[in-house]
């Protein structure tokens, strides 16, 4: 693997999870996401977001059904609801770097997942 892909991966672990063990949900909409996802998985369901009992539709499901995978595996935390949404942000730096070298050079491959 390359050094600079190694380089931004650990750089953006550290960005991205910086705070993931850190203070608890207290801003709205991450509050409303992951009590969002609370409830599909005290319900057991996969297909339909609720909050307080009413179709939440401002997320895409797929953002929900993964909240709602990593509470089934490491319980409803704070952790668990802020997880996959730093793994999804590794990955776009890392679609992002590989897509940008297909096509260019290794320096704007690198500026551009950087960015």
């Amino acid at each position: 693997m390359d050094k600079k892909i190694i380089g931004l991966i650990a750089i953006s672990v550290i960005l991205y999870s910086a705070n993931i063990w850190g203070l608890t949900i207290y801003v709205l909409d991450e509050a409303k996401n992951s009590g969002c996802a609370m409830e599909m998985y005290h319900r057991s369901d996969w297909v339909v977001p609720t909050f307080n009992n009413e179709l939440r539709v401002d997320k895409p499901p797929l953002h929900y059904f993964f909240m709602k995978l990593s509470y089934a595996i490491f319980g409803v935390s704070p952790f668990s609801a802020r997880l996959f949404s730093v793994l999804m942000g590794i990955l776009t730096m890392v679609v992002v770097y590989r897509s940008v070298l297909r096509f260019v050079d290794k320096i704007s491959a690198f500026l551009s997942a950087l960015i």
